[in-house]
């Protein structure tokens, strides 16, 4: 399953960046729903330390995607199912998540 995301250790991103964004987009296309890959499961499929799959982990969860149950690992917090724009349903529903408002703008 690994071969259809290689990490590319040369890019200018970081390797657990591009690791969360490979998981992100195994969620968002549905091919992970429940319980995401273990800290030890990522890092032997992407060959890459288990620091790195941990971070990637908790970089997903910080973004919302995951939600860590301790001592179970971490699961899918909200499935991601795309529109017809091909938009997320979560960026849709929340916009200012994304691109959240100045603040002290007049009108807010």
């Amino acid at each position: 399953m690994s071969a259809d995301h290689a990490l590319d250790p040369d890019a200018p991103v970081a390797l657990y960046v591009q690791l969360a964004g490979v998981l992100r987009a195994r969620v968002e296309g549905g091919q992970i729903t429940g319980r995401l890959p273990s800290v030890v499961e990522l890092a032997g499929e992407f060959h890459v330390a288990r620091d790195t799959a941990g971070k990637a982990l908790r970089l997903l969860a910080s973004s919302g995607y995951a939600t860590a149950v301790r001592g179970r690992g971490y699961y899918v917090s909200r499935p991601m199912s795309t529109t017809a724009t091909g938009q997320t349903i979560a960026e849709v529903s929340e916009p200012n998540r994304r691109y959240p408002s100045s603040t002290g703008a007049a009108g807010s």
